[in-house]
Order: C-alpha cells, then sequence, then structure tokens
C-alpha cells in the first residue's frame, strides 16, 4: 500500500468514493423496504433481506480499508492532516450508521413478512412520513459527498418533523382502535413502521452532525432550543458562560 503523502491522500480519496456507493446502496434498501410496506409484499420483502448479505461486505471492507490507512500511518511516522484524520473518523462512524439503517430496512422487510394483511388502509400519513426519512436519507448522503455542512443541518432539522409524524401515527391507531376501526394487530403493524423511520432518521442525525464535524470541526448537540455546533476543542481565550 502507498505510504507517501500522496498515496494516503489517493487512499482516502477512494475511501470516501466507496462511503458514498454504500450510502446510495442503503438508501436503495430503504425505498424498497417502504415500497414492500405499501405494496404488502413478503416476496419483495425477502428479496430486500437478501440484500443485506451486500451491504455487510462492504461495510466490513471500508472499515479493515480504514484500520489500514492508520496502521501504515503509524508504521512509517507519518502524519496526516487534522482534516484527513477527520475524514477517517467520520468514515468510520458514518459506515456504522449506515449498516444500523440497513438493518432496519431489512427489519421492517420481516416486519412485513410477519404481518401479511391483505386488507386494512395504510394511513396517508405514514407515507407522507416514510418518504420524508428518505429525503432526509437522500439530503445526508449529498451533504456527505459534497462536504456541504448547511445541507447536513437542513437534515438535523427535519428530524423534528419525524417524530410529530410517528406520534400523530401511533395517536390515530390508538383512537381508531378504541373506535373499532382497526384492528390491534394492525395498528401494532403500522405502529412498528413508524417506530423503525423514526430510528432511521436517528441514524441520518448522527451522521449529519458527523458530516458537520468533518467540514467545520464543530461537534453538534441537541437541546431544547434545537441544533447547536460547539467546537471540538475549548477556545482557552472564550468564557465558558458566553453564549456561542
Amino acid at each position: 500500500m502507498p505510504t507517501t503523502p500522496e498515496g494516503f491522500t489517493r487512499r482516502l480519496d477512494k475511501l470516501k468514493a466507496e462511503i458514498n456507493a454504500q450510502g446510495m446502496r442503503v438508501r436503495g434498501l430503504v425505498e424498497a423496504a417502504i415500497t414492500s410496506v405499501f405494496d404488502r409484499d413478503p416476496d419483495s420483502a425477502q428479496r430486500i433481506i437478501d440484500l443485506d448479505d451486500e451491504i455487510d461486505r462492504f461495510d466490513v471492507e471500508i472499515e479493515v480499508a480504514a484500520v489500514r490507512i492508520l496502521s501504515d500511518a503509524t508504521r512509517v511516522n507519518a502524519t496526516l492532516s487534522e482534516r484527513q484524520v477527520r475524514t477517517l473518523l467520520t468514515i468510520v462512524k458514518v459506515n456504522n450508521e449506515l449498516e444500523r439503517i440497513a438493518d432496519i430496512g431489512v427489519a421492517m422487510a420481516e416486519h412485513v413478512q410477519r404481518h401479511n394483511f391483505s386488507d386494512g388502509k395504510m394511513p396517508d400519513t405514514l407515507r407522507v412520513m416514510a418518504y420524508s426519512v428518505v429525503g432526509i436519507q437522500r439530503d445526508v448522503n449529498a451533504a456527505l459527498h459534497g462536504a456541504d455542512p448547511d445541507l447536513a443541518r437542513l437534515a438535523l432539522r427535519a428530524d423534528d418533523a419525524v417524530m410529530s409524524f410517528r406520534d400523530a401515527i401511533v395517536a390515530d391507531a390508538r383512537g381508531k382502535v378504541v373506535s373499532g376501526e382497526m384492528t390491534i394487530d394492525f395498528a401494532f403493524f403500522i405502529s412498528g413502521i413508524a417506530d423503525r423511520l423514526t430510528h432511521i432518521a436517528d441514524h441520518c442525525s448522527n451522521m449529519a452532525e458527523q458530516t458537520i464535524y468533518l467540514t467545520t470541526g464543530k461537534i453538534v448537540r441537541h437541546d431544547a432550543d434545537g441544533w447547536h455546533d460547539r467546537p471540538s476543542r475549548p477556545d482557552p481565550d472564550r468564557d465558558e458562560d458566553e453564549p456561542s
């Protein structure tokens, strides 16, 4: 493996291309899982489950390549820039988030297989929520690929809307069960999908945070007032009580 400064740059560029490709693969799996949910098609759900092996294989390859870069840099006493180190850290963390998102997509497909409902109207709100999550995933992938912290921040702000959708879906299903308009089993099916979509959005938020860290060096935190950037290292000239 090349261990010159130019060699490390080429290897990092290749790794960035691989994590972007993995993001596209995982997004495709999630979109297919959502389609199987609304079609309630156990056969297409099985095809989604089978896709996970390929994603797991690339997950391992990306992690191994990242570790080799760090190991080679240590062995030859090479100095990686702060940006290169942040890139490696981000790739490893995003790789893990993508693997978790794929697992949730598979869990959605398995949910379709376990609860093969041929009747029961799927809520329009669930469809809106699902494609909102797909949009967030698309934007997070694009933000990472384009090193765009502003797009990453937009994706973070969309996370609150996903939670609102989830709460509305669960409340509506509960009310329809009480009124006899929906069976308990179908309500559990809908709520299970909404929960999994929320978890995908959570992992996308983690990816957006890592993109902001990569591009700005700032760490993002969420509190009651929303999302805020924090410097990754304390500023010795700044008062701790001074607002950022």
